[in-house]
């Protein structure tokens, strides 16, 4: 059995972190979440890009440390045939669920 509630919580603050940077970027973009695809092909000014530069490294240094975080739990977790009881015991909702905390909290009690 994989899954350490540390690891999950830790992964969970991560994946948090992360997308509150991508909140920053929409914000430098002067985007919101609900209408961002619909300016995806609008020019990005000089001062724009040179503030999204630093939050893009933050962006991927702190997915790489997630994805880190959950490759590790992973690694120990049960195989996929394994699994099926935890898929079959658990609500569309949970298994749908896009909080990561969920998620993650599903895969360490498989």
């Amino acid at each position: 059995r994989g899954g350490n509630p540390s690891d999950a919580k830790a992964a969970a603050e991560a994946f948090a972190r992360n997308s509150a940077v991508f909140g920053r970027m929409l914000e430098v973009l002067g985007m919101d979440l609900w209408t961002a695809a619909a300016h995806f092909s609008d020019p990005v000014g000089d001062r724009q890009a040179g503030a999204l530069v630093p939050l893009v490294k933050e962006a991927r240094k702190l997915e790489a440390e997630a994805l880190r975080i959950v490759k590790a739990d992973l690694a120990g977790a049960p195989p996929r045939e394994q699994c099926h009881g935890w898929v079959a015991g658990k609500t569309r909702e949970e298994l749908a669920a896009p909080d990561p905390v969920v998620v993650l909290s599903l895969l360490e009690n498989a």
